[in-house]
């Protein structure tokens, strides 16, 4: 497979239900003061990137299902969105690009992020009622699924270092989200296989090179460790068998 990849929100424009909007709408929260707002406008015109995917030569493409489009309000679930999105995924597939879809890549409901999100025990439920029902309108023209997008640049980002929503520096909050995140990835992997028992589901993971500054100094080789540790391997141990496991 030889393909490229876009994020919802980055692409498809005025995604006005998601708790980035918000957060985007803050004075100095992006550099420059930039906002998605049309972004590139795919919510309308999508296909004229297809083409482009097609002369290119390519056979795959990644993209992302915007959760508050499908799911404005808690339990409600907008069909006409899920068209639209039938509608891309047909158009891939009919210029002979594979499609993969990813159901949350950094964005979510706004009505998910004031019941406390990630950091919610029932964030779990819900989000697989939203992966349900999308795998059941789209599972006939997709048998790729993404979980979760760099779940631990969303939780070191959003709760680490407090420069994404909910702009939080809370490591014991940390904690909990990571394991919602890890419950919700789970949650997803067995709905979307008891629907499409032959679908390839996965994640998409971040990795970072880690090297100690001094090779020849133990604290040195301790904090490039402690990196790998948690920025590679934590979540990828803890995907395998659950369990969270010490450097």
């Amino acid at each position: 497979l030889w393909g490229t990849a876009t994020s919802a929100h980055q692409v498809e424009g005025d995604n006005r239900l998601n708790h980035w909007w918000d957060f985007e709408q803050q004075p100095g929260a992006i550099w420059y003061g930039d906002k998605s707002g049309l972004a590139c406008d795919w919510w309308r015109d999508a296909e004229q990137d297809f083409d482009r995917m097609q002369q290119l030569h390519l056979n795959s493409h990644r993209l992302s299902i915007e959760w508050s489009r499908v799911e404005p309000e808690p339990g409600v679930f907008d069909h006409q969105a899920l068209d639209r999105y039938r509608e891309m995924l047909g158009g891939l597939r009919a210029r002979g690009i594979r499609p993969f879809v990813g159901f949350h890549h950094f964005t979510h409901p706004r009505w998910f992020e004031r019941m406390g999100g990630w950091a919610n025990p029932a964030s779990t439920a819900r989000f697989q009622k939203y992966v349900h029902t999308v795998v059941a309108a789209l599972g006939d023209l997709c048998t790729g699924w993404l979980t979760l997008n760099e779940p631990l640049v969303f939780l070191a980002q959003g709760w680490f270092r407090g420069i994404w929503p909910p702009q939080q520096q809370d490591f014991f909050g940390a904690l909990k989200v990571f394991r919602h995140l890890l419950y919700a990835h789970a949650a997803a992997y067995h709905t979307v296989h008891a629907l499409q028992p032959q679908a390839q589901v996965g994640y998409a993971s971040a990795f970072r090179l880690f090297t100690p500054l001094r090779a020849d100094q133990p604290l040195d080789r301790f904090a490039a460790k402690l990196k790998r540790y948690l920025f590679d391997q934590l979540w990828i141990w803890a995907t395998v068998d659950g369990k969270i496991r010490p450097p």
